[in-house]
């Protein structure tokens, strides 16, 4: 063998090599193919003999329950797909004795029912379809598998010629025609009888080289009962909008805020003793040996089983609070992005946020910060987060200050949580960096002087 031709030789095993597996992955397929419909044509065979044992299962004391038709589709190694279509019978068709052959598609289509999940009849937009008069949405079905592209007209006519009746309705199921998206049609019929004629007859019904596939498709909500709740929705909304006022949102902060500093400890003075007093006797309940102690210690405090000392008030009852967490989200009125805090809670309906400018347990510095920090979010090229949508990014502020004297108060902590999504890292460092030069260098940031600004990632759970 000349030098030429041994290096050729050596060239070309690779892809003989290749080509070789690629035989042998083919060979497998059809070996697999080939089992599972052997299995499928002995299922079929031992049901037509024996009605009495339509399922393979050993359990002969807990028979499965009655289920109609199945159909799925399984797809196999190297594109091809397999159509596994069950008789319609009192079970279901068994395919555990050869699910090791199977992928694993075919577990999770077992036991799936050719319907679509049915809507609450009871509630009020689907009401019509109960009331016992004509209407085509009882009687409709979904057919898809078409081809990317068809004509409407077209489709309706071969399905009015092959199935020999007249449809009442037929409607792309994606209007917009685009063929990243399903491609199918609905289709309303004039009785049930009809319908169940067209799921048996489009079932596996070749339209131009597309196998197709027919379940029966819920009915529309009533449109002027959905314009309804949507423009109640609406006035709820504006409703709420013009509820959050100022007052309520002191209300829901501060509650005490439209009394006297001195009725308010009076009154939590009030509420304290009456805490001790159910304490106390339920401690009484459970260790009756101590209440000749406690029947003492009524005797010395006025009636009160221990003493209890009076509330020291505060030395400032304006701007006390040394750490808040302010929410992010929308301005009820002007719709704008502000930091603040919720008018209450999101169970309940709320979802706007309040300014925290008149609020007199936060401090001015505090206040000077959130300010700073609404303004970079508005000017941020990323969105605040949708607690509706659970879309956005910006969620929450938290500041800490210390106040040990008056001449030197600084903030000492402020940490921004930020939603991360589906953002890469590299964009997540942008982010970091984007705020650290805000801080460090703008006129703006420098400003409230933060002893430090923490970055804090707050994914969804």
């Amino acid at each position: 063998m000349s030098l030429q031709a041994a290096q050729k030789e050596l060239a070309d095993r690779p892809v003989q090599a290749k080509k070789n597996k690629n035989l042998e992955a083919a060979k497998i397929q059809r070996a697999i193919s080939k089992n599972v419909n052997k299995a499928i044509e002995e299922e079929l065979r031992s049901r037509a003999i024996s009605k009495e044992k339509p399922h393979l299962s050993t359990k002969r004391n807990h028979p499965p329950e009655p289920k109609p038709a199945q159909f799925c589709n399984i797809k196999l190694q190297r594109g091809h797909l397999l159509k596994l279509t069950s008789i319609q019978a009192s079970h279901p068709l068994d395919l555990s004795h050869v699910s090791h052959l199977l992928p694993d598609q075919v577990r999770k289509h077992q036991g799936k029912d050719n319907t679509e999940e049915k809507p609450d009849a009871n509630k009020e937009e689907f009401a019509y379809s109960k009331r016992g008069d004509f209407t085509s949405e009882v009687y409709k079905i979904i057919v898809r598998g078409l081809p990317k592209y068809f004509g409407i007209s077209e489709v309706r006519k071969h399905f009015e010629t092959f199935l020999n009746t007249k449809l009442c309705k037929l409607i792309p199921l994606n209007k917009k025609r685009n063929r990243w998206n399903d491609s199918g049609v609905f289709i309303t019929f004039y009785d049930e009888k009809t319908r169940q004629h067209a799921l048996t007859k489009l079932n596996g019904y070749r339209f131009k080289g597309k196998v197709l596939s027919a379940v029966k498709a819920n009915a529309l909500p009533d449109p002027f009962i959905m314009k309804q709740k949507a423009e109640k929705a609406a006035e709820d909304l504006q409703k709420q909008s013009e509820m959050c006022t100022e007052e309520k949102l002191k209300d829901c902060t501060i509650p005490l805020w439209n009394m006297p500093y001195e009725e308010q400890l009076e009154l939590k003075m009030s509420d304290m003793r009456k805490q001790v007093v159910e304490m106390i006797h339920s401690i009484e309940r459970y260790q009756p040996a101590l209440k000749p102690w406690f029947d003492r210690q009524r005797e010395i405090n006025n009636g009160l089983p221990v003493q209890l000392d009076q509330i020291r008030p505060c030395k400032r009852p304006e701007g006390y609070r040394n750490k808040c967490e302010f929410s992010i989200g929308l301005h009820p009125q002007t719709k704008e992005k502000t930091v603040g805090f919720r008018y209450g809670k999101y169970s309940e309906g709320s979802v706007y946020i309040g300014p925290v400018y008149n609020l007199i347990h936060i401090h001015d510095r505090m206040k000077a910060v959130v300010r700073v920090f609404e303004n970079y979010v508005r000017g941020s090229r990323f969105d605040i987060f949708d607690v509706v949508t659970q879309g956005g990014h910006w969620k929450l502020l938290m500041c800490r200050y210390s106040d040990s004297s008056e001449s030197n108060l600084k903030i000492q902590k402020k940490v921004e949580r930020f939603d991360p999504q589906d953002l890469p890292e590299e964009e997540l460092n942008k982010v970091r960096e984007e705020l650290k030069d805000f801080f460090e260098n703008s006129d703006e940031g420098k400003e409230i002087r933060c002893a430090s600004v923490n970055f804090q990632l707050m994914p969804r759970r």
